[in-house]
């Protein structure tokens, strides 16, 4: 189950999310974004999602939902506020951007309905770039019940290589503050070895054990293409008793849409592939792999294993796309007596809206009823329009909105900072976004009386569009 709710998760942050790198492939909303921006046109974002988990055919049942807020007049995700089953322990992330959109901080809050209703610091993450763009360094702290200020926990440090421009990572390491020091408690490093065109033919993988560095594996490339770094074998060798030992090697090696790559990892695509592994005296055929791509991202790998000095197909997995790019089907089957046996799969249909999908279906195999099952609904919620909004250059308190009195019991004083502003519609939601109160007044008054007296106890959203358009947001509590 957690798999695919990581699924969903990843999913759905493909769409709002806004990486350091554009993706080189598929649908980008934040170039989506920048190209709407420039000829003017609307973009609507949710205000929260939903996963629905299904509990017969007829019956759901909320799995968690997630609010979202935004920075005003952009796409950038201010707070997302993750609440489990609607009534569990509600878990805040707060984020902060420096003036090129990249997230500096985080700040992780948690809230239990106790302790006078307020949210709880947690931990925070702050994220700093080095000079080429890349983020080098992530401060981790704590913070426990009692304490005034954030505690340091632990540092993250990544070191990169920039060769020929593109920088990969060197060397990743953590360290735990001791009270006095920080002291180096885990880590990763990459040696690599290039051509004299910048490409690398060796790399040398260390981890920091026992207090020392060690090395574990290498990887030695056998290029077919010095100036492209196209490869056609690689040789896999494992650190033993203080030298580098056979361990396995890929042969027969043909890439997929290669262009040139230096920095050589696991997002290489491989039309075909043959697995090796050295026996002690000489290499040894395990396994083959065959895969297809079509131009929409989709691909099946067919798997063969070496059976009495032959290849046998036994297996493939499929990940299937749509024209934008996402993901309609994961799937595992085996072959056996001439057919195909789903053993394992996930299933995504989606309701667009306009170019962001609204409603995400899914469905598993259910390996012992032998079918698929529907088992999650992923429903994005309340779109408003936030972005090529006219901003408003005036200060905070022309922005804002006097609730009095908060906590507040049964009738609330409410009223635009903004004196010029009159009142036009109020509207009311829980934490989990569910609308409770709703009025539309006729003559736009300047300030206006809400009875909440019928309301339950908690946190409430306050949502106010005044005459001019402005929205204004606030919460308040019921008590």
């Amino acid at each position: 189950m957690k798999k695919h709710v990581l699924l969903l998760i990843l999913l759905f942050s493909s769409l709002i999310s806004f990486p350091q790198k554009a993706a080189q492939n598929g649908f980008s909303i934040k170039e989506f974004i920048k190209a709407q921006k420039a000829k003017g046109d609307t973009i609507w974002l949710p205000h929260y999602y939903t996963i629905y988990k299904i509990v017969n055919e007829e019956e759901y049942e909320t799995f968690f939902k997630v609010i979202l807020e935004y920075y005003p007049g952009t796409a950038n995700i201010e707070s997302e506020i993750f609440v489990k089953q609607d009534n569990d322990t509600l878990r805040k992330f707060i984020f902060y951007y420096d003036d090129m959109n990249r997230i500096i901080s985080t700040i992780i809050q948690d809230y239990t309905g106790i302790q006078g209703y307020t949210w709880r610091n947690k931990n925070k993450i702050d994220q700093f770039y080095n000079q080429s763009g890349w983020d080098s360094l992530y401060l981790n702290y704590k913070w426990s019940n009692g304490d005034t200020i954030w505690k340091k926990k632990s540092l993250r440090g990544i070191t990169y290589y920039d060769n020929y421009g593109e920088a990969f990572i060197y060397k990743d390491s953590t360290c735990g503050w001791n009270g006095n020091n920080w002291i180096l408690i885990d880590g990763n490093r990459r040696d690599y070895s290039f051509n004299e065109f910048g490409q690398v033919n060796d790399l040398k993988a260390s981890f920091f054990r026992n207090n020392q560095w060690e090395y574990d594996f290498r990887i030695q490339y056998f290029l077919c293409n010095d100036t492209t770094g196209l490869f056609d074998k690689k040789i896999t060798y494992v650190w033993n008793n203080g030298q580098w030992q056979n361990y396995f090697r890929f042969t027969e090696i043909v890439i997929h849409n290669w262009h040139g790559f230096g920095n050589y990892g696991t997002d290489i695509e491989y039309e075909h592939k043959v697995r090796e592994w050295w026996n002690g005296n000489e290499w040894v055929y395990i396994l083959k792999r065959n895969n297809y791509y079509d131009s929409l991202g989709s691909n099946i790998h067919y798997r063969y294993y070496w059976i009495n000095n032959n290849w046998q197909l036994t297996g493939r997995s499929s990940e299937i796309h749509n024209d934008r790019n996402l993901i309609t089907l994961v799937q595992g089957e085996e072959y056996s007596n001439n057919e195909w046996d789903t053993i394992w799969g996930s299933r995504y249909s989606f309701e667009y809206l306009g170019p962001i999908w609204k409603v995400m279906q899914l469905e598993e195999y259910d390996t012992l009823l032998t079918k698929w099952v529907h088992t999650y609904d992923h429903v994005l919620s309340d779109f408003s329009f936030v972005l090529n909004t006219p901003e408003v250059k005036a200060d905070k308190k022309a922005n804002g909105l006097k609730v009095i009195p908060n906590p507040v019991k049964n009738i609330m004083f409410l009223q635009p900072e903004d004196k010029t502003d009159k009142i036009k519609t109020v509207n009311i939601y829980t934490i989990t976004g569910n609308r409770v109160f709703e009025k539309t007044f006729r003559g736009s008054p300047q300030q206006a009386n809400i009875d909440v007296s019928a309301l339950k106890n908690g946190i409430y959203v306050l949502n106010v569009i005044t005459k001019q358009g402005n929205r204004l947001q606030k919460k308040f509590m019921k008590e």
